[in-house]
C-alpha cells in the first residue's frame, strides 16, 4: 500500500466517510492501522513496514489528541524520505503531556517547520498541515503515482514473491456518497427514484481494460488473471508493457471482479475464442410463488414472537386527500406516520430582542413522527447501532444549529372540553411557548408551565434558540415537547408507544387531547392506494377508523375480527398488478398515515409477476425470496445450453425439472442447463433472494441500511443460450 490512515481521539463518524472518500478518488491504495500497529512498525527505504506491508505516506486526519509515540514515528518516517499529512489541524495535545508536553512542541516544529505550514527535508521526505479533503487529494496526486489506473477500485497485496491486485469495476464498488447516504430522513417516493436510476444504470461489462503501474521486476513479463469464485488461474491477455505500465485486457465474464497476480507462473498461450451463440429471450411475465424468510419465533422482528415468518407488508401507501375547504393533495405516507406539526425554517435571534413566531403560512412545512416509534431513521440510534429495545423520548429533530438560530415549530392541541393542562419542554438552549398568541413561558433547559386550553383548537407555538452556553447546538438530545398531562408523574410523551418499547414509564398524555396543524381542513376525505402483492389473497389491517376497500374497483367485505383488525378476501389473486384501494374519513387529530395502527399486512399463496423491481410488484418491504417459473419448450437438445438471468438484485438459484443447476451471488448469473434439459416441456424455476435491507428501510426508527438496497429482484432480460 501507499497510504497509511489513522485515527485517534474525537472525531465525527461522518468526517470519517469523507477523509475515506477522498483518498479512494485519488485511487490510491490504503490502510486504516491503530495506535499500537503504529508503534510497532519499522522504518525501511523510506516507508512505515508492519505487518508485511509498506506505507509511503501517514495521514493523521483531524487528529488533535495522539501518544508522543506517534509523532515521534512520523519524524522517523519523515527523516527516511517518507511523507506525513496532518489534515483539519494539527495535534494540540499528548496522552503522556497534554498540551503542555514540550515534545510535542518540538516534534511538530521540526515536522512541519517555524511556520507550523509544512516543510520539505533534506531526505527527500515532507510534512504538511492541510485544510481539508480535497486539499489532501491534490498533495497526493501531485506526489504519488497511482498503482492502477482505469474505471476501476484496486486493492494491492504482495504474498511471498507474488504481486496480488483485487480490481472491481467503479460502477460496482460502493462510492463514498453511498457511504454516506444511509436513509435518515428519506421522505416517501425517495427510494422509487433511486431505483428507477439503478435499473437504468448500464450493466457491468464483460471486458475491462486497466493498467498496473510496475514497482518491482517480477511485474515484467508474466500475468496471471485468477477466479476470485473457484481459484481457477488462466494467463492474463496482456495488451502492452512498456513505460513502467502493463496494461491487460481482463475477462469478467464468469465474476464482477477479477485477481491479476504477477510473478506465479511463466506466460501460457491464450485459448481460442469460443462461437458466438444462439440468444433466445423468454417471456417477462411469470408465475411466482413467495418464500418468506423473516423468521419471528424468538420474537426478533416484532412483539410478541409469533410461529413461522412474518406475513407481507406495506408501510407506505399514496393518498389522495380532500379536505372540508375543498382542497386536494397527493403525497406517499408511511403507516403509523403523520405530520402532527409544522416546521418553519430557523430564523435568527436579533440581540436584545424576544423572538416572535413567523406569521407567513408560506414556509411552514409538516414535520412526520409515529406516536408509537417516534422519529423515522433518528440519528440518535447510529452510535447504538440501533434503536435496542427503547424509542427516545426526543420526537422532533432539527439537526445541528449555530448560536443565535431560533428553530420554530407549531400545531393545533385539540380538547375535547376546557382544561388546565401543563406543557414540559426539555431542550438544551432557550425556549419560548405560546399557547394561543399569549407566551406562557420562557426559559432554557427544562420548563413545565400550567396552560389553560379552550375547548376545541388550542394553537401552540414553540422557539428553541442555541446559546452561549451550548454553543453549536444539536436540538436532539433530550429535546421532547407537546407533553400535555393533568397533574401526573411525567412519562413517555407519545402516548402509543408499547409498553416493551417504553423505558420512560407510562405515557402520561392528557386523555382524547390531539395535534392536529390544520383543524380547519377536517373532516378529510382519504383514499390510500397500493400495489398487491403477487398472490396476495388476505388483507389484515388495524385502523383506527372505518374503512372501505375496493381491488381494481371490485368491492371488498371487511369483517372485523377478535383482536379488532379489518380482514378482507382479496378477489383475483393470480392476477397482475391488482390496486388495493382504501378510502375513510379522517377527522380532526387524525392524519395521513396514523390512520393505520399498523403496516397492511397479507397472506399469500401463488400468483404472477414481472421481470423487474419487486418495489413494482407490491414487495417494497418484503424480505425472502420469490420463486420465478416458467414452462420452456425444446424441440431438439443443444449441444450445450446456457440460461443468463441478465441483471439481478440479490442471490439466484436455479432447478430444471426439478434438477439444481447451481447458486449464483453476483453477475454474471448463468447457468449451465445442458445435463438437465429434455426434449419438449421443461419446468424452469428460479430463486431469488433478497437481504433483511429491504424490512428496516421504511417505517423503522433504524437509521441502518443503504438507499441502494430498495433495489431488489429479477431484472432481467432472461435469455437461453444454444451451442
Amino acid at each position: 500500500g501507499n497510504v497509511s490512515w489513522r485515527w485517534h481521539g474525537v472525531v465525527r463518524r461522518d468526517d470519517r466517510v469523507r477523509w475515506q472518500g477522498a483518498l479512494e478518488k485519488t485511487g490510491q491504495d490504503f490502510d486504516v492501522i491503530d495506535e499500537d500497529s503504529l508503534a510497532r512498525a519499522e522504518i525501511y527505504d523510506g516507508r512505515l513496514q508492519v505487518s508485511g506491508e509498506a506505507y509511503r505516506v501517514l495521514i493523521f486526519p483531524q487528529t488533535t489528541h495522539l501518544p508522543r509515540a506517534a509523532l515521534e514515528r512520523a519524524w522517523s518516517l519523515v527523516q527516511d524520505g517518507g511523507l506525513v499529512a496532518f489534515v483539519g489541524c494539527a495535534p494540540t495535545s499528548t496522552c503522556e503531556g497534554g498540551a503542555d508536553d514540550p515534545s510535542l512542541h518540538h516534534l511538530l516544529g521540526a515536522l512541519l517547520g517555524e511556520r507550523g505550514s509544512g516543510r520539505e527535508h533534506e531526505s527527500g521526505g515532507a510534512a504538511v498541515l492541510l485544510p481539508d479533503a480535497d486539499a489532501l487529494a491534490a498533495w497526493l496526486n501531485a506526489r504519488l503515482t497511482p498503482p492502477v489506473r482505469g474505471e476501476v477500485r484496486a486493492l494491492h497485496r504482495r504474498v511471498e514473491d507474488m504481486d496480488v491486485y483485487l480490481i472491481i469495476p467503479d460502477r460496482l464498488a460502493p462510492p463514498p456518497p453511498e457511504r454516506e447516504n444511509r436513509l435518515v430522513g428519506m421522505a416517501p417516493g425517495d427510494a422509487e427514484v433511486l431505483v428507477r436510476a439503478a435499473v437504468e444504470r448500464p450493466p457491468t461489462p464483460e471486458q475491462l481494460t486497466v493498467s498496473i503501474h510496475q514497482t518491482a521486476p517480477r511485474q515484467v513479463g508474466a500475468v496471471e488473471q485468477w477466479d476470485p469464485t473457484t481459484g481457477e488461474a488462466r494467463p492474463a491477455r496482456v495488451l502492452a508493457q512498456e513505460g513502467g505500465w502493463t496494461t491487460l485486457e481482463l475477462d469478467l465474464a464468469a465474476a464482477p471482479a477479477a485477481i491479476v497476480v504477477f510473478g506465479h507462473q511463466p506466460q501460457a498461450a491464450l485459448a481460442p475464442a469460443a462461437d458466438t451463440p444462439h440468444v433466445t429471450q423468454l417471456a417477462e411475465t411469470w408465475r411466482c410463488e413467495l418464500i418468506p424468510t423473516v423468521d419471528n419465533r424468538y420474537g426478533d422482528f416484532a412483539w410478541p414472537p409469533s410461529p413461522g415468518p412474518l406475513p407481507v407488508e406495506t408501510r407506505t401507501l399514496q393518498a389522495t386527500v380532500e379536505s372540508a375547504l375543498g382542497e386536494r393533495k397527493v403525497a406517499d405516507v408511511r403507516c403509523g406516520f403523520a405530520g402532527w406539526v409544522e416546521v418553519h425554517p430557523p430564523t435568527m435571534l436579533e440581540a436584545g430582542q424576544a423572538p416572535q413566531p413567523p406569521k407567513s403560512d408560506a414556509e411552514w412545512q409538516p414535520y412526520a413522527y409515529s406516536l408509537q416509534i417516534g422519529i423515522e431513521k433518528d440519528p440518535i440510534h447510529r452510535q447504538t447501532l440501533g434503536p435496542r429495545y427503547r424509542v427516545p423520548p426526543e420526537f422532533l429533530d432539527f439537526g445541528p444549529q449555530p448560536e443565535g438560530v431560533v428553530c420554530w415549530t407549531r400545531t393545533y392541541a385539540i380538547a375535547p372540553m376546557a382544561i388546565d393542562a401543563r406543557l414540559r419542554l426539555v431542550g438544551n438552549g432557550a425556549w419560548w411557548a405560546w399557547v394561543n398568541g399569549q407566551l406562557v413561558t420562557s426559559g432554557s433547559g427544562e420548563l413545565v408551565e400550567a396552560a389553560h386550553l379552550a375547548a376545541g383548537p388550542n394553537r401552540i407555538e414553540l422557539g428553541l434558540a442555541a446559546t452561549e452556553a451550548t454553543g453549536s447546538a444539536r436540538l436532539r438530545g433530550g429535546f421532547q415537547f407537546l407533553l400535555w398531562e393533568a397533574q401526573r408523574p411525567y412519562g413517555h410523551p407519545l402516548p402509543d408507544v408499547p409498553e416493551w418499547l417504553n423505558y420512560e414509564g407510562p405515557s402520561q398524555h392528557t386523555p382524547n387531547l390531539s395535534l392536529d396543524p390544520h383543524p380547519e381542513r377536517a373532516p378529510r376525505q382519504v383514499s390510500w392506494t397500493c400495489c398487491l402483492p403477487p398472490g396476495a389473497h388476505t388483507l389484515r389491517v388495524s385502523v383506527g377508523v372505518p374503512l372501505s376497500a375496493w381491488v381494481d374497483g371490485a368491492p371488498v367485505p371487511l369483517t372485523r375480527s377478535d383482536d379488532e383488525q379489518l380482514i378482507g378476501c382479496l378477489p383475483n389473486p393470480a392476477g397482475l398488478h391488482r390496486r388495493l384501494t382504501l378510502t375513510g374519513e379522517l377527522p380532526a387529530g387524525l392524519l395521513d398515515g396514523a390512520a393505520f395502527l399498523s403496516p397492511l399486512r397479507f397472506e399469500c399463496g401463488p400468483g404472477q409477476i414481472e421481470l423487474g423491481a419487486w418495489r413494482e410488484e407490491g414487495l417494497s418491504n418484503y424480505a425472502g425470496g420469490v420463486r420465478y417459473i416458467q414452462e420452456v419448450d425444446l424441440a431438439e437438445l443443444p449441444g450445450h445450453l446456457e440460461l443468463d438471468l441478465g441483471r439481478v438484485r440479490g442471490t439466484a438459484e436455479v432447478r430444471l425439472n426439478g434438477t439444481p443447476c447451481g447458486v449464483r451471488l453476483w453477475s454474471p448469473y448463468r447457468f449451465d442447463l445442458t445435463e438437465s434439459a429434455q426434449v419438449g416441456a421443461n419446468r424452469l424455476e428460479i430463486d431469488v433472494y433478497g437481504t433483511l435491507g429491504t424490512y428496516f428501510l421504511e417505517g423503522h426508527p433504524s437509521p441502518g441500511g443503504f438507499r441502494s438496497q430498495a433495489l431488489l429482484g429479477l431484472l432481467g432480460p432472461v435469455t437461453l443460450r444454444h451451442a
